[in-house]
């Protein structure tokens, strides 16, 4: 057994030597990948259950918990070098700015905050919104703008440099933006608790269309392969997804003006369900109408990151959740607090 509470994250190392995954037992986990073996193991690494993992090179490792602690990790040292006390509640995602070598977080909280990682210090924290949580975030516009997804729907757009409040908003999702990749520096695809795989222009801000759908299920988590050609989606029907986006390119070649036939075009296999499917047209069609009618005023993600257990919501999911029970799906429930050489001195108790 890998963990002996739920695994929450995971992802490969740039290198894809090593699968790191984040468990509530408060535990890192390496995993190589050519044995299916683990590798090492930190134990206790934080303070309280973690809820994200994020590699940030080959050496250096990123974590969040429950609590809105922030931990970054050395692969060639045995303890932490930084503990960050960023967020007063859970960290809900994380995702590296490359280019200023900064690691971006939000958070339950309903705020983003800023890490330099060359110092290990917070840059910048946002103003708090104690109306909504952070739920998902990606650099967009080569690093100039962060979009940020809410437990309202909205996505926050941030100018890099000016953190204390968005600069924009784009309304539209029914339901909250649990997830998201950018795909290239003008769009990125965004996971929602409807069900949905979205395509979004960013600046000027407009949905073009779908990738595909998890019939009503909350959109968990999205990976996006080395060559945007793939996308992965697991979601609360207990089913991993993969998506050909294929067509995506094909309208980088083109006009563009095919992106809004994306639904026809993408057709998912998934795996855990009871059978390959499509997106139905009816569905399609209420997207697309709600896309033209919502039409208002990057630095790509590492790939595969798992969800946590469908159960931990319940089988029952509505499309949009109360507050407390997305911080509930989100954190996986309360428990009690309590180079691959390299990696041997951060996971100090190897296996």
């Amino acid at each position: 057994m890998a963990h002996t509470e739920s695994c929450r994250s995971l992802r490969f190392t740039p290198d894809g030597a090593l699968l790191l995954t984040a468990s509530a037992d408060m535990s890192l986990l390496a995993v190589d990948v050519q044995t299916g073996k683990a590798a090492a193991r930190r134990s206790a690494a934080h303070a309280a259950p973690i809820n994200r993992v994020l590699p940030l090179s080959e050496r250096a490792v990123a974590s969040g918990d429950d609590e809105g602690a922030v931990h970054l990790w050395d692969t060639r040292q045995a303890d932490a070098t930084a503990r960050l006390e960023v967020h007063s509640d859970y960290v809900a995602d994380m995702a590296l700015a490359a280019g200023e070598q900064c690691l971006l977080a939000v958070s339950g909280d309903g705020t983003l905050s800023v890490t330099d990682l060359r110092t290990g210090k917070v840059r910048a924290r946002s103003e708090a919104d104690a109306d909504d949580e952070l739920l998902s975030v990606v650099a967009a516009k080569g690093g100039r703008k962060l979009v940020v997804g809410s437990g309202a729907g909205v996505l926050n757009l941030f100018s890099w440099g000016h953190f204390e409040d968005c600069s924009d908003r784009f309304p539209g999702h029914p339901s909250s933006v649990d997830a998201m990749v950018a795909f290239d520096a003008d769009t990125v695809l965004t996971g929602s608790a409807d069900g949905l795989i979205r395509i979004i222009g960013i600046l000027p801000n407009a949905m073009l269309g779908l990738v595909g759908e998890h019939a009503q299920d909350p959109v968990e988590r999205l990976a996006l392969s080395a060559d945007c050609l793939r996308l992965a989606s697991v979601a609360h029907d207990s089913t991993l997804r993969l998506w050909d986006l294929g067509f995506l390119r094909e309208d980088d070649a083109d006009s563009g003006d095919e992106a809004a036939q994306a639904p026809e075009a993408a057709n998912g296999t998934h795996v855990g369900g009871q059978g390959p499917t499509s997106t139905s047209g009816r569905r399609a069609a209420e997207a697309a109408s709600a896309a033209a009618s919502c039409a208002v005023q990057g630095s790509r993600p590492w790939i595969a990151e798992d969800a946590r257990n469908a159960s931990e919501s319940g089988s029952d999911a509505e499309p949009a959740l109360p507050k407390k029970r997305r911080k509930e799906r989100k954190k996986g429930g309360k428990i009690p607090k309590r180079d691959t050489s390299g990696s041997k001195a951060f996971f100090k108790d190897l296996l």
